[in-house]
């Protein structure tokens, strides 16, 4: 039977003739002797014999149903008392081991045997079931016991995936290494929440050393394949990892564009999608190979979709060079963007949206090598009017006042203009005697956007 039958079948419960006499078969087998362990003896002679819901009870929660009745039940304000926090905390571990010696269990049977990549999805479904059941019931610990527990996990759920990583069966259908990405789209979610960078790395540097990481070979992951939601949780980490940790920008939306074309269009609605859609504009607008005016989607979209893209500020700042509305922007969510890691990111945009600036007044201009400041301190002052606010407003009739405020604004473009030469975006020299800028006639912006 293909893996992939097997795993619809195990998903929708549809248990054909063809499935029972697989499962009969893999029970009967000598190498998975320790599901003894798992299954009662009479339930055991069920699954044999075709009770396949037992066998399904006993990879995800057989031993659990009270346990997890019984935290379902529980008044979430108990936690507030110290004596019965200490027993939620006990049950909570006391479920959490009940689990974790399962999927123990579970990786022996799958370590045990060179054909037991049918066990790998069931594997998965127990360690996704543990994570979220720490994830559930995190509001009943302590911050420390949470972080003790969400450990403990990460090494169980890696031994799953070293179990499929070291498969060396030269059997493609039947080797497990496929399963890899399943379990390493948890472990990234834990360490993402642990903000544990290193481990992160860690985990990246072993996926990019077996190919993993490759967008041309995900396509003949079978797994992958199967399942593209996991397609779309594993590039969207590798792509934050790049972009976020190691500012390789061009990598970074290349996964991040996988994300969003292989995005289901009727969920684009999702915070999932905003929080992709707005990483890959921020690392596709920094991707040094990218030319474009704005940055365009992959595919062809749906009114959804498009709504979903132009309704993001940055985008719009960037296309028409808002410095003022970005600046704002950066102001708000600051503390935002240092959690998710994308304020260095910002900062880089910000520069190019303030390139886009010079780059307008350049065109309204003709295009003359001689560019004066006075130009870029016009356009600055239309954005800074558009963006109507009492902090803003010019308060002072004040010729001398008014002076004062121009040579400042012109001394702040100066300063930001020499950064853009020194990085290399702008070809050419600043005049501060005559408050201009000389461009190269040839190629005045050589890595403009």
């Amino acid at each position: 039977m293909e893996y992939s039958r097997f795993v619809d079948c195990f998903e929708r419960r549809s248990y054909t003739a063809e499935f029972l006499e697989f499962v009969g078969f893999k029970l009967s087998s000598e190498p998975l002797g320790a599901t003894a362990l798992i299954l009662g003896g009479s339930q055991a002679k069920q699954a044999r014999y075709g009770d396949v819901n037992a066998l399904y009870d006993a990879i995800v929660q057989i031993k659990l149903k009270e346990s997890l009745t019984s935290l379902r039940e529980l008044d979430p304000n108990a936690a507030v008392k110290k004596n019965k926090q200490r027993k939620v905390h006990q049950r909570v571990v006391d479920v959490f081991q009940a689990l974790t010696n399962e999927l123990r269990i579970l990786n022996k049977i799958l370590e045990r045997s060179d054909d037991s990549v049918w066990l790998v999805y069931p594997v998965y479904t127990v360690c996704h079931d543990v994570s979220t059941f720490l994830r559930d019931t995190g509001k009943y610990m302590q911050l420390e016991s949470r972080k003790q527990l969400w450990e403990e996990c990460i090494r169980v759920i890696h031994r799953s995936f070293m179990i499929c990583l070291n498969d060396k069966n030269p059997n493609m259908q039947e080797n497990k290494r496929g399963g890899c990405i399943l379990f390493a789209n948890l472990e990234m979610m834990f360490y993402k929440m642990l903000r544990n960078r290193d481990m992160m790395k860690n985990l990246i540097k072993v996926l990019e050393s077996t190919g993993m990481t490759d967008i041309s070979r995900q396509r003949d992951n079978k797994v992958l394949k199967r399942h593209r939601s996991q397609k779309i949780i594993f590039n969207y980490f590798i792509g934050e990892y790049y972009g976020c940790y190691l500012f390789q920008f061009n990598k970074a939306q290349e996964h991040l564009q996988v994300c969003v074309s292989e995005f289901p269009v009727k969920y684009t609605s999702s915070k999932w999608f905003k929080r992709i859609i707005h990483l890959y504009t921020q690392f596709r607008m920094l991707a040094t190979s990218n030319k474009l005016i704005h940055v365009e989607l992959p595919r062809e979209t749906n009114e959804k979709f498009a709504n979903a893209y132009d309704s993001d500020l940055m985008n719009k700042c960037y296309k028409n060079g808002d410095t003022i509305v970005f600046d704002e922007l950066i102001k708000e969510h600051a503390a935002q963007y240092l959690i998710d890691g994308t304020y260095s990111a910002m900062l880089l945009i910000k520069e190019l949206v303030f390139l886009r600036l010079v780059k307008v007044c350049y065109k309204v201009n003709d295009k003359k090598s001689i560019l004066p400041l006075d130009l870029i301190a016009a356009g600055y002052r239309i954005h800074f009017r558009n963006h109507d606010n009492e902090e803003n407003r010019v308060t002072t009739t004040n010729p001398r006042k008014l002076q004062k405020k121009n040579e400042d604004l012109l001394d702040e473009l100066e300063c930001r203009i020499a950064n853009l030469i020194a990085n290399g975006r702008i070809k050419g020299y600043l005049s501060h005697s005559q408050r201009c800028m000389v461009l190269s006639k040839t190629e005045p912006f050589p890595l403009a956007s």
